[in-house]
């Protein structure tokens, strides 16, 4: 994990810099020497834990279902979050799951259908408000469920990957699917890990991610086709992003032109979104900066913190829109911590994956694998956005696992025999 956070970063940067995209901030050195001295901040915290068998973190398993073993009540929970999330959908993308199993989607439709769906939407009503708090308060529980019964339950994994699949249907958008990507991926990997079958290196893992890479960049193409209804410009809307079918890659396939220079956009505007925001004020933000849900929902049931004005609202008046742009997760953290205190986050983050990776490889704690499974979408998504503050799900997985594990650690005089909860 900690060499797929330093390949990726590094190399998006890299991107960003060499890319296709002649980005105007990547004409200065800022963003490359700011982003390295925060993997580099991520390294010394991930080496900082010498000895992170002396650390572990302090066992609070929800109603003891983890240490129980009790399936049945851990698939009823898994079920009320998987309605939950099925009813929120519908409340959020006017789609109905009977309409996506019945009549399927229209991939070069359903983008412009969410998108018009959500501009006549307004704001949620408390109904909805309360099934969102609902449904963000058992996502924790259902990650630290998955991660516990991963290798033993196939319920509880359809059950919880369902509503991803079902949502990003009825949104037209990647997201969904790569996190479940991402999360079967790095499960299966630590369950390798931990229980001696090494599923990273058998045949079947690796046929599943070489199969399932293609599959979703071909999902990810055909739904940007769509968003263009079948019209693709020679350059992408307010970017400097242009097609070069002249290009080896379009001697080879249009299609791989195309699906280079979208991939490119996605992976790399954050980046510029960063390089403007250097030069913008600093507004603090009192720790909701970088968990934007948290703070919608405190100001509209508090009505606190609703005057707070963060860098991607400075971004949206300096020209760089945050509603369809992103800004990386550099800036969502700076709302918080300022660019100076940004890389101490970085090193908390490396020391956290030190300690997850030995209570899980020690103890198979499951809420540790779920802490990993955290950083990985943070670090897959840290070119974008704060991808695990993102919505009021990952929030409250953030809030109560990366951060609440942390403050549950101890330490202890010696090792005592290492134990399996999973």
């Amino acid at each position: 994990m900690r060499r797929f956070f330093n390949i990726w970063v590094l190399a998006t940067v890299a991107l960003y810099y060499v890319g296709p995209i002649d980005w105007p901030g990547s004409h200065e050195p800022w963003v490359a020497l700011f982003v390295i001295l925060n993997v580099i901040s991520f390294n010394i915290g991930y080496l900082a834990l010498s000895n992170p068998k002396r650390r572990r973190y302090s066992d609070f398993d929800v109603l003891g279902l983890v240490r129980s073993r009790n399936i049945a009540i851990a698939i009823a929970i898994m079920l009320m979050y998987c309605a939950a999330s099925i009813l929120f959908m519908q409340l959020t993308t006017g789609q109905t799951l009977g309409t996506i199993l019945s009549e399927g989607v229209q991939l070069d439709t359903i983008y412009t259908d969410y998108t018009t769906f959500l501009s006549e939407r307004g704001d949620f009503n408390l109904k909805t408000q309360l099934l969102l708090l609902f449904k963000a308060g058992l996502f924790p529980i259902a990650l630290v469920l998955l991660a516990a019964n991963f290798q033993r339950s196939r319920i509880i994994v359809a059950v919880f990957f369902f509503p991803m699949i079902a949502f990003s249907l009825a949104r037209g958008t990647d997201k969904e699917t790569v996190d479940l990507f991402l999360i079967f991926a790095l499960m299966s990997l630590y369950y390798g890990k931990r229980y001696g079958k090494r599923l990273g290196k058998r045949l079947g893992f690796r046929v599943f991610v070489l199969s399932a890479i293609p599959i979703l960049a071909t999902l990810f193409v055909l739904r940007r086709f769509g968003r263009f209804a079948g019209n693709l410009p020679g350059c992408l809307p307010d970017s400097p992003a242009c097609f070069n079918f002249e290009s080896p890659l379009a001697q080879v396939s249009p299609l791989l032109e195309v699906a280079y220079i979208f991939a490119t956009q996605y992976i790399t505007q954050g980046y510029e979104g960063l390089s403007i925001a250097f030069s913008l004020d600093f507004h603090f933000n009192f720790g909701l900066g970088h968990l934007p849900p948290v703070q919608r929902a405190i100001c509209s049931g508090l009505s606190l913190g609703c005057d707070l004005v963060n860098y991607n609202e400075t971004l949206y008046h300096a020209g760089w829109d945050t509603s369809y742009r992103w800004s990386s997760v550099y800036t969502y953290l700076a709302n918080d911590l300022t660019w100076f205190f940004v890389p101490l986050y970085l090193f908390f983050i490396g020391w956290s994956l030190r300690l997850a990776e030995a209570e899980w490889l020690r103890r198979g704690n499951p809420s540790a694998l779920a802490v990993i499974v955290l950083i990985g979408i943070f670090t897959l998504y840290s070119p974008a956005n704060m991808q695990i503050g993102i919505s009021m799900d990952w929030a409250f997985a953030t809030i109560f696992l990366l951060y609440g594990k942390a403050l549950t650690v101890r330490t202890r005089a010696k090792d005592p025999q290492s134990s399996t909860c999973a």
